[in-house]
Order: C-alpha cells, then sequence, then structure tokens
C-alpha cells in the first residue's frame, strides 16, 4: 500500500479530461466506466480507456471503475481492460465478498497469460455501502488478498435509504452517514487496506473540502476521493503530515530513544504520560512523511 492520498475521478468518455491527466497531481487516477459514462458510450469508453492506459507511465496509479461485476456490462469492462497496463480496479456496489471474489477469478485467469500484468499485481479498491442492506459487509468484503483499498459510496447510500439530506445546517454528516463512515474506517483499518473517504461533492467549496479533510484525516484515513482538479491540492495537504507532526513526532521519538536506555518504555513526556502506543504512532508519521516526500521529489 503506498501513498494514495489523492484518488481522483476522470471520466472514460471524456477525451479533453483524458489528455488533462498527466497535468494532474493526483497521487491516483480512476477512468470512469460506470456512472459518468451513458448506456450507449460504454463502448466507446472502454475503447478510450484502453487507449490512454497504452500512453507513457509516469509515478500516477492507474485504476479503472468498472460497472458493477454482478452485470454483463460490468464482466465486459473487465474483459476489455484487465490485460493493460493498470494498476487496480475498483469496483463499484459490491455487496458481498462473492463479487469481489468473481472479480479476482477474472483477473487471474488473464494474468496467468503474462503481459503487463503480472500474476497478484492488478489491485482491487472496492465501494461498499452504496446500500443499506450492504454496510454490514464492510469487512467480509474486504476479505481477499487483491483488495489495497475500501471506501463508501456516500451518494447511493443516500439515495438508497430515503434521507432528505445527507448533512445538518452546519454541514456535518447527519448520525446515519457518520455511522457509515465510521464502519468503513474501522472495516479497512482491520482488513489492512487502505481507508479511503468518499467523495466531496460541493466543488466550490474549498474551505469546507478543506475542513472536511481534516477530520477525516484526524478520524484514520487516509485518502479521499476527488471529483474535480481543484480539489486535489487540497486533499494532498490535508493528509500529509505538517511540519509541526513530523517535528513533534521526531522529538517524540528521540525521547524514546533516550528512555529506553534507561530501560523505561512508560515515562513523562511533557506533562503527559507516554508509551508504547505514542511511540508507534510517532513512528507512522515520520514514515507517512518520508513516503509522501520520495513520492513527490
Amino acid at each position: 500500500m503506498g501513498v494514495r492520498r489523492s484518488i481522483h475521478f476522470v471520466p472514460g468518455a471524456n477525451l479533453k479530461m483524458l489528455s488533462k491527466v498527466p497535468e494532474l497531481s493526483a497521487d491516483a487516477v480512476i477512468l470512469d466506466l460506470e456512472d459518468s459514462v451513458v448506456s450507449s458510450n460504454k463502448e466507446g469508453a472502454r475503447k478510450n480507456v484502453a487507449s490512454w492506459l497504452a500512453s507513457e507511465r509516469d509515478k500516477t496509479e492507474r485504476f479503472v471503475r468498472i460497472n458493477p461485476i454482478t452485470m454483463r456490462t460490468g464482466r465486459e469492462d473487465l474483459e476489455s481492460i484487465v490485460e493493460c497496463d493498470l494498476d487496480g480496479i475498483v469496483l463499484p456496489k459490491v455487496s458481498s465478498l462473492d463479487d469481489v471474489k468473481l472479480a479476482d477469478s477474472i483477473i487471474s485467469a488473464y494474468e496467468k497469460k503474462g503481459g503487463p500484468c503480472s500474476v497478484g499485481r492488478t489491485k482491487l479498491i472496492l465501494i461498499g455501502a452504496e446500500s443499506a442492506g450492504t454496510v454490514f459487509n464492510l469487512t467480509s468484503i474486504s476479505n481477499n488478498d487483491r483488495v489495497d483499498g475500501l471506501t463508501w459510496g456516500v451518494e447511493d447510500f443516500f439515495a438508497s435509504i430515503g434521507s432528505r439530506s445527507k448533512r445538518d445546517s452546519q454541514g456535518q454528516y447527519l448520525e446515519v452517514f457518520k455511522y457509515v463512515r465510521s464502519m468503513c474506517l474501522i472495516s479497512a483499518v482491520s482488513a489492512n487496506v487502505q481507508p479511503i473517504d468518499a467523495v466531496f461533492s460541493d466543488i466550490a467549496n474549498h474551505k469546507k473540502l478543506a475542513e472536511e479533510c481534516k477530520y477525516s484525516a484526524q478520524m484514520g484515513f487516509t485518502g479521499k476521493l476527488t471529483v474535480h482538479p481543484s480539489q486535489i491540492s487540497i486533499v494532498n495537504e490535508s493528509f500529509s503530515p505538517s511540519d509541526v507532526e513530523v517535528k513533534n513526532a521526531a522529538e517524540l521519538v528521540a525521547a524514546f530513544a533516550e528512555n529506553m536506555r534507561e530501560g523505561k518504555m512508560a515515562f513523562l513526556y511533557r506533562g503527559k504520560m507516554v508509551d508504547a502506543p505514542h511511540l508507534e504512532r510517532a513512528q507512522n508519521i515520520l514514515e507517512r512523511s518520508k513516503a509522501i516526500t520520495k513520492r513527490d521529489a
């Protein structure tokens, strides 16, 4: 699981947007064959995506969102692009582990043929909780070696339960959406896959996006889906440790090294007791900062 702060959607049917992908600063892009493509243009979008994937690579991860794997269209999507030079597939509307196993079996059959996709290379990012009945399957659907990330479908979930709004008068998620968001985070972490927060659809409200990203990162999410290029830099900054966080983490690690030489794993540090979990968190911050610096170089 590499650095993947911003995961940006690009409509597979839009050649103009596809041509601008190299100009984006997103850590990963998702070329979309699902919601942004009308039924009559699915085949054209597949050809666009396959052509783009044949272009010269850079450090940006390349994913393709197919239609639901339980539909013929989804299987045709997967079969049309699985042999392309990509990093993974985004599976929408995942309702059970059987959906994941089906995608895995199709990918495995193609990988065994050789080509650009070596065995086990193609990852899966799952979009779960797109309906009320799938909320409680978030942990089980992640139980597959290909799964590398888990997110939740806020807009589809919103539509499925008949809510009048997603947010309160202060712009905060209503409790039911907070619950699903938390379930996604906990399920992803328990499965050792990346927890990815859902899209923020108010694309002109950069202040609110920054606030939401800050809260999301504080919760434990390590990336967020984006739907407009202007969101990418905000997301990248929000999911990167700040200079202050890195400085504080380095100082705490140094304090642990000094105290451990004296045989102490728990001690008073700046007025607070610290022990092993504090060291682990500080080390994680430093490792993430180092990985981001390397990725952005």
